[in-house]
């Protein structure tokens, strides 16, 4: 890259010294002039290099015709000629000067813009000549050509740029994106440029790879989904394309590592850099009105996400229905696993504590109009650092939503594993779900995180428990004295029995909720 910039600069050099032949020509000298002022300008430009220099060169052999064309024309016919490259390479300069200013991550993010505006100034130059009613010079109006080419090898050097490992710090602390329109455009194009590597390395693929600057191939291609995933992670955001079609996430384990009857959860690689979750639906079938679904529903992922930053909801990176006959979602690895697992493994860890994000969690869903759906320790994952963060949400609607598209259901579409967890109201016909029946969902999984055991443990089939739940019936108390002290104490039991009423509007709400911990 230093042998390119240094091959750029000496040409700018090479175009003032050509510039500078003109000079004994007066007539010419306000042309010259915006044209050294032109030069300058370009020379700082940081992308599109090729382009920028085929634009200067072009504008040099202006000037170098118009001065051929003039030197036995009448001084009236010098002073016009003179006045229209002046005006053409003024208006370049005027169209220029926004863009030489940008960095060159920003430019990079408009590099087709420029390229437009690159493409614009050489139509002014065609302009001008005919204007000027110049066209002995057939050579200077074949210009698309090359021009083309330029673009390509800009486009290869921007992809080798971006692909190497060295320019990480300057990607990720560039001012100019420090704005989310900003940050949003250069993470596209990242994306766009990591996923056509496929076909880059595909040698049946016309993409010029012949023009690459360097070794642009695995390592580029490395280099690439590691800036990409850096810059996600400082600037704390999310792909734009939520649509994992095109090799963002790639399966690591062979079989599924977990599951219910309805998932299974494999072991994936997100972007080449972090261990993710890979959530197969085997309940539906990848096609047009899923993936339609599936883009509505990423769009509340991120809504969620941008409000939450991962605090106390887990993070959903995307969705992908192109990887087997069955769609998938994929959020980060939680090696703790779910909440049952970790309460489980760490009985001394601080119950409270996890009670109360997952309120917080909830609510936060609530205040977004969202319901989660599925309240339960197996959609609780806890993080690293012992947070619980709440998983799932929206996926057993989904699910049911996705399912009644091709008449599955057999009747209710309730998920046998949550009735445990379901309130009387979910288990009649057209019972929704909605934010009464997740404060329900929710006392149960308190009465889980404190027990260590599902809810009615000493009911033995789930289909008794919801009996007893429609007959008005409520959990016991739990009378292990270890239960009372992981928090489980009578303000926290009348409390839940606030949340498990059987009329879904005498229930707390989760903001009332939270206000009592």
């Amino acid at each position: 890259m230093a042998t390119f910039a240094s091959s750029f600069h000496i040409n700018t050099a090479s175009a003032l010294s050509q510039a500078a032949q003109s000079t004994p020509f007066p007539w010419l000298g306000p042309a010259f002039g915006a044209l050294t002022t032109l030069i300058n300008l370009l020379a700082k430009a940081e992308s599109n290099k090729n382009g920028i220099r085929q634009l200067e060169e072009r504008c040099l052999s202006l000037l170098t015709i118009i001065q051929s064309e003039g030197e036995t024309m009448a001084p009236d016919d010098k002073t016009r000629l003179c006045s229209g490259a002046q005006s053409t390479i003024q208006g370049i300069l005027d169209r220029m000067t926004p863009w030489c200013l940008m960095s060159r991550i920003k430019l990079f993010a408009k590099q087709d813009k420029l390229a437009g505006v690159i493409q614009q100034c050489h139509l002014e130059i065609s302009d001008c000549l005919s204007k000027l009613q110049i066209t002995s010079h057939l050579e200077i109006h074949r210009w698309q050509s090359a021009f083309e080419d330029n673009q390509r090898i800009d486009n290869d050097y921007m992809i080798q740029y971006l692909g190497d490992l060295r320019n990480k710090q300057e990607i990720l602390m560039n001012d100019q994106l420090q704005q989310t329109a900003a940050i949003n455009q250069i993470l596209t194009l990242m994306q766009e440029v990591s996923t056509a590597f496929p076909c880059l390395l595909n040698s049946s693929c016309n993409f010029h790879r012949q023009n690459l600057p360097g070794d642009v191939s695995a390592t580029a291609e490395h280099g690439l989904e590691s800036n990409l995933y850096n810059l996600l992670q400082s600037s704390r955001t999310l792909l734009p394309n939520m649509n994992l079609k095109r090799g963002e996430v790639r399966r690591t384990s062979h079989y599924a590592v977990n599951g219910t009857s309805r998932t299974d959860v494999w072991e994936g690689c997100y972007l080449n850099e972090e261990k993710v979750a890979i959530r197969v639906l085997r309940a539906v079938y990848a096609t047009p009105k899923t993936l339609k679904r599936f883009k509505t529903e990423a769009e509340i992922w991120r809504r969620v996400f941008e409000a939450d930053k991962g605090e106390h909801i887990l993070t959903i990176y995307g969705f992908c229905q192109s990887d087997g006959e069955y769609p998938y979602t994929v959020s980060p690895w939680m090696s703790n696993g779910t909440l049952k697992d970790y309460v489980n493994e760490h009985p001394e860890v601080d119950h409270r504590y996890i009670l109360k994000g997952i309120v917080e969690g909830i609510k936060l869903l609530h205040s977004m109009s969202v319901v989660h759906g599925d309240i339960k320790g197996f959609n609780i994952a806890i993080s690293p650092d012992g947070r619980p963060l709440l998983s799932n949400f929206g996926f057993t609607r989904l699910e049911e939503e996705i399912m009644s598209y091709f008449d599955v259901s057999n009747g209710s579409t309730l998920n046998q594993e949550s009735l445990r967890w379901c309130p009387a109201e979910l288990c009649r016909s057209g019972g929704k779900r909605t934010m009464a029946s997740d404060v329900y969902a929710f006392s149960m999984t308190v009465l889980e995180l404190m027990t260590h055991e599902e809810p009615w443990v000493l009911v033995r089939l789930a289909t008794q428990v919801i009996l007893k739940v429609c007959q008005g019936e409520t959990p016991p108390r739990p009378t292990d004295p270890v239960v009372a002290e992981r928090g489980l104490d009578d303000a926290l039991w009348a409390l839940l029995e606030k949340c498990w009423c059987m009329n879904m509007h005498d229930r707390l709400t989760m903001k009332e909720i939270a206000s009592c911990l």
